[in-house]
């Protein structure tokens, strides 16, 4: 019985193998990157940042002078754009007195020159005990002190020029202290 030896070329089998490893890898690299590449463009464009006087801002009413010389009403830190934001305002009472009212000492302007609705909104009106906060769109009187103010009250401006007067009553045991904020949107 004639065997023949069976011939196996194992050099020829592992390079086959040795191939489609190597295009294996390089695949596995490259097709990631063939899936990701796009065109990326890019552009820079410088910023910058400046002041500028707001558009919406607290200031003294037409009637802070009386109130403030009678050592009533007081927001001491102003300039030329309103009172400014964190200034302590203080209201006081007359002793003894049933009540003291204190009609358009504040006033919030509105001269964004815009003829676009501007919405005011008190997000905070914690007032001292005996203390009621007004608003109005024309100068309030004693007989028409406006319409009370509390926190989530909000008020819409017709348009550019609209003011929005704030007037105070104190009872005369009025006593303590409180925040008062609002934040305002135009359009």
């Amino acid at each position: 019985m004639n065997i023949l030896p069976l011939k196996v070329n194992k050099p020829m089998q592992f390079r086959k193998y040795r191939k489609f490893a190597a295009i294996s890898i390089v695949l596995a690299f490259l097709l990631p990157a063939l899936v990701t590449a796009t065109v990326v463009i890019s552009y820079t464009y410088p910023t910058s940042t400046t002041s500028t006087t707001p558009s919406i801002y607290l200031a003294q009413g037409p009637n802070y002078a009386v109130a403030s010389g009678l050592g009533l009403f007081s927001a001491t830190n102003t300039t030329s754009n309103g009172i400014v934001s964190g200034t302590t305002i203080s209201i006081n009472t007359v002793s003894g007195s049933y009540n003291t009212s204190l009609f358009n000492v504040l006033e919030i302007y509105n001269k964004t020159g815009q003829n676009v609705p501007t919405t005011i909104t008190f997000s905070t009106v914690s007032l001292p005990n005996g203390v009621t906060m007004y608003y109005s769109t024309s100068k309030a009187t004693y007989l028409s002190p406006g319409t009370p103010v509390t926190s989530g009250t909000t008020i819409t401006l017709s348009g550019a020029g609209v003011d929005l007067y704030l007037s105070f009553v104190l009872t005369g045991s009025a006593s303590g202290s409180g925040t008062i904020t609002f934040y305002y949107t135009v359009g």
